[in-house]
């Protein structure tokens, strides 16, 4: 018997898979190729058929119900991205791929939490978006998509301190990036813990991230995947590191 981390029942564990079966069999449809996949819960890199990360702290309810409906819904607009089609994003579409990032972001803490016994979302931000599929109000955040060029698969979440102009920590953060074939997505979730969020020094690297990622959230509008650039294998660790560091202090 656990406790389930978004509904809180006390019920018989499930297998979650942190990136859907479905996912695994798309990246490797004949189950022979074998592809390098990176976690940061434990921190390792090894060979793989599929993305085998899971977590027993969700429940048969949860994890059959709405979490496969939503799988179910977004299976559609992510599949010809992880193939490599070419791919119109709605307004709509960006909302179901970012409601997606923001449940697997959600099991990835639940997975890391399994080992490190340290969660960065409240059980009451889980169980908000179980009930309405939305964050909590107290977070700001931001998504986007990229190509990637390479076979590894990514699955990497940060937590992160963001500082004020003159270094005084001011709000905790979560990024998440994961790259599952060609497709890349980043999802940043910050909880300011004072002032609005323009005071906040998000101490992003400086890149042309314009021309390797497209925004979709907060989505303005319509988007066509890929964009211009295509991340390697140092890009992604760039992309991993975007907000991983201090603001400059002396601007």
């Amino acid at each position: 018997m656990v406790v389930c981390a978004f509904c809180e029942k006390s019920t018989s564990s499930d297998v979650e898979h942190v990136i859907g079966k479905w996912l695994s069999r798309l990246l490797n449809p004949d189950s022979t190729g074998i592809f390098r996949v990176e976690s940061q819960y434990p921190a390792r890199q090894w060979k793989s058929r599929e993305v085998s990360l899971v977590t027993r702290s969700v429940c048969r309810d949860c994890n059959s119900g709405w979490m496969s409906r939503l799988e179910s819904d977004v299976k559609p607009i992510l599949s010809p991205m992880i193939h490599g089609e070419t791919s119109q994003l709605s307004l709509e579409s960006q909302k179901l791929i970012t409601t997606w990032l923001l449940k697997t972001a959600f099991v990835v803490d639940v997975q890391g939490a399994d080992v490190t016994k340290e969660s960065f979302f409240t059980q009451s931000e889980r169980e908000l978006f179980r009930q309405s599929h939305r964050s909590s109000p107290c977070y700001w955040g931001q998504a986007c998509l990229g190509r990637y060029s390479g076979r590894l698969v990514h699955v990497l979440p940060q937590h992160l301190t963001f500082f004020d102009e003159i270094g005084y920590p001011r709000s905790q953060a979560y990024c998440l990036s994961l790259v599952l074939g060609p497709l890349v997505a980043q999802l940043l979730m910050y909880r300011p813990k004072h002032g609005e969020p323009s005071l906040v020094c998000m101490g992003e690297r400086k890149a042309d991230w314009h021309l390797a990622t497209l925004p979709v959230w907060p989505a303005t509008q319509m988007v066509t995947w890929p964009p211009v650039q295509s991340f390697d294998d140092a890009g992604i660790k760039a992309l991993h590191d975007r907000y991983d560091c201090l603001p400059n202090l002396n601007q």
